[in-house]
């Protein structure tokens, strides 16, 4: 519960924030050190010790981190872990779809699967939004 208020309280802070105020993270791949605003990314999504990174281009970064460093990295800065495999970016959610357990659905139309754990959660952070 902590955690969560946590994430809230964020998500508050980052709506209220100034546009110009962006933070970056950096992405090393073999290849390229990519400087990324975080307000840029959808979603990040596991592939074990891998992550991908999709960006609002349409742009996808693959780095050998998991999943769960970006989850502690970036869960202040407005994402959410909606399941064990999606991080999400709260700021671009465009609807959530209650049927089979539940689905976000991004700004870009990518569909990610809510934990049937998460999904109370989830409720709860929209109804405080809603306030």
């Amino acid at each position: 519960q902590e955690h969560f208020n946590t994430q809230l309280q964020a998500l508050e802070e980052n709506l209220r924030t100034d546009i110009r105020q962006k933070k970056k993270v950096v992405l090393r791949t073999l290849e390229n050190i990519f400087l990324v605003d975080m307000h840029d990314i959808t979603y990040c999504g596991s592939d074990g010790c891998y992550t991908t990174i999709h960006l609002v281009d349409g742009e996808h970064i693959m780095v050998s981190r998991t999943l769960h460093e970006f989850d502690l990295m970036l869960s202040e800065q407005g994402f959410y872990r909606v399941h064990k495999s999606y991080l999400i970016n709260l700021l671009h959610i465009k609807r959530f779809e209650k049927q089979e357990g539940g689905y976000i659905i991004l700004n870009d139309n990518h569909k990610v699967p809510v934990a049937s754990r998460k999904r109370e959660e989830l409720m709860s952070l929209f109804n405080k939004l809603a306030e």
